[in-house]
């Protein structure tokens, strides 16, 4: 897959980390898995007319629950089934990883970035914690510390590779890689890419009802006990660094302030007694992508 003209609307940190998915998935393994886990025929639904890939089309078709989680769990179905039976050993995962954090550190040592943050794939969470943390600081000016989103996301990560052993040694029965197929595709669908779409939900409405920002960033970021997160936390911790990234861009749009629209996202209160407004239209348009089916024809 080739996304054309990208160069031109990138900032230039993106920019570096779209060139690296080029190089991958235009690699002997990127093709393979690009073919083989049915990504490639599900990208056509997020082409348009002239064979282009379309943004309206991903964000109107991702926008459905069983869309993704169909497409989803194909990918996670293949990956596990043909890949986990080799990579998931720890001698091999390991090598993985190692490799992994020399890649990931090269890219932070290209951007100028210090030392001091780079990942250690010995102490995950306090190095992940203090990289975050960083870049946050350095270029959203924004002091805080993530850690109570990341311990939650690395112990989620733990859990995945102690069924994924469990499933590697356990080849008479495909139980175990059904049930690790459908925790990846469920923690994909529901705790990552949904809550980034509700938020990007939020902003559009914000644009079109300027009157709404404060009241929908303030609403996205409120979680209920009934929620039962896969990753406690960090569903929150992405619903908030989402919400500030659209509250940037509402506020460069010349909507509300960013900084009264970011005590919207942090202040814990009653939304609807502390920024009331009519927001109906944004309320019907949750319940209409949220409970519509998606009809395979495969």
């Amino acid at each position: 897959m080739i996304i054309r003209d990208h160069a031109s609307f990138l900032p230039p940190f993106l920019e570096k980390a779209h060139l690296y998915w080029d190089l991958f998935i235009n690699s002997e393994l990127g093709k393979g898995l690009w073919e083989k886990s049915g990504l490639r025929r599900a990208f056509k639904a997020f082409t348009g007319p002239d064979g282009r890939l379309s943004f309206e089309m991903i964000f109107k078709n991702f926008e459905n629950h069983s869309f993704r989680r169909h497409w989803i769990k194909a990918a996670a179905k293949y990956l596990t089934d043909t890949v986990g039976a080799k990579t998931l050993k720890p001698e091999v995962y390991q090598r993985y990883l190692a490799s992994g954090q020399y890649i990931l550190n090269g890219f932070l040592d290209a951007q100028g970035l210090p030392k001091n943050i780079h990942f250690d794939m010995t102490r995950p969470e306090t190095s992940l914690t203090k990289m975050i943390n960083y870049i946050l600081s350095k270029y959203m000016d924004l002091n805080t510390d993530v850690s109570e989103y990341v311990k939650p996301a690395i112990a989620y990560i733990k859990q995945t590779v102690k069924m994924a052993e469990s499933a590697s040694h356990n080849l008479a029965s495909r139980s175990d890689y059904h049930a690790l197929a459908d925790r990846l595709t469920d923690t994909l669908n529901l705790e990552v890419i949904e809550p980034v779409l509700r938020v990007f939900r939020a902003y559009k409405h914000s644009l079109q009802a300027p009157h709404c920002q404060e009241h929908l960033m303030c609403l996205v970021n409120r979680h209920h006990d009934k929620d039962k997160n896969a990753m406690p936390g960090f569903k929150a911790g992405l619903t908030k660094l989402s919400s500030l990234a659209a509250s940037a861009a509402l506020s460069f749009q010349s909507g509300k302030g960013f900084w009264d629209l970011y005590r919207a996202i942090q202040n814990d209160v009653n939304c609807e007694a502390t920024y009331p407004a009519d927001c109906s239209a944004f309320h019907e348009h949750e319940m209409k992508v949220t409970t519509e089916v998606y009809h395979s024809e495969l």
